[in-house]
């Protein structure tokens, strides 16, 4: 981060004469040290140096500059049913430098985002998830999957990434379709077809269904593990 935000605290020592801080050999931790040293206002830097030699303005410090190094209480537990790759966000802003609070912001900031954006979607726009997945699973490049990944979260956006779609002769709508002899499934047509089998004992049709399983299984997992398939 590269600018230091300004803290407006305005907490007086108890101690010496005329409100100065008491004298004695207090430790200030490294990181307090660091943050107080890269406030660019000098008269706020002054302030916070003269709080950080008075115990109490030191622990009043501790509570508003985070240890970057101390370990966090934030796990993926909360987001990830939102967030699939919660656990590499908070990875990442705490390697970026932010404190525990301004993560949990950030990600209760992105769950509030995507429920906004679902909320904007059709039935049939959230129903196409599986094959904007395996649409985007196709592409080989790296960065063009991260766009079309981006498009999909949000609801204008999604509504081209399905129009691109149908341009690239994917298909934009779940259902059952036919790709080269090779039968494809939403999940509800998934599971029609799967209990219509098991109460005829079509064999061959269930074989078919764990094919498609294992086939889309790095795609969406949901297929295998419905089939209760071995790991």
């Amino acid at each position: 981060m590269n600018k230091r935000p300004k803290l407006n605290i305005q907490i007086f020592a108890e101690g010496g004469a005329g409100g100065e801080p008491t004298p004695g050999a207090i430790e200030v931790p490294e990181y307090i040290s660091t943050y107080v040293s890269g406030i660019e206002d000098e008269g706020q830097r002054g302030y916070l140096e003269t709080m950080s030699k008075d115990e109490q303005g030191l622990n009043t410090l501790k509570s508003f500059i985070k240890d970057p190094n101390a370990d966090w209480n934030l796990t993926d537990e909360t987001y990830k049913e939102t967030i699939p790759n919660a656990s590499d966000l908070i990875k990442q802003v705490k390697d970026s430098g932010y404190n525990e609070q301004a993560a949990k912001i950030m990600l209760d900031q992105r769950v509030e985002y995507l429920k906004t954006q679902k909320s904007l979607m059709s039935k049939e726009e959230l129903a196409a998830e599986p094959n904007i997945k395996n649409f985007i699973a196709t592409e080989k490049n790296v960065e063009t999957q991260q766009v079309y990944a981006s498009l999909s979260e949000n609801a204008a956006g999604r509504r081209i990434l399905l129009e691109l779609m149908k341009l690239k002769g994917g298909e934009p709508t779940p259902g059952l379709t036919s790709n080269g002899g090779v039968t494809n499934y939403d999940q509800k047509t998934f599971i029609e077809t799967f209990n219509k089998a098991t109460r005829e004992n079509d064999r061959s049709k269930l074989l078919e269904l764990e094919n498609f399983a294992r086939k889309v299984k790095n795609q969406d997992a949901f297929y295998y593990d419905f089939m209760l398939l071995d790991k």
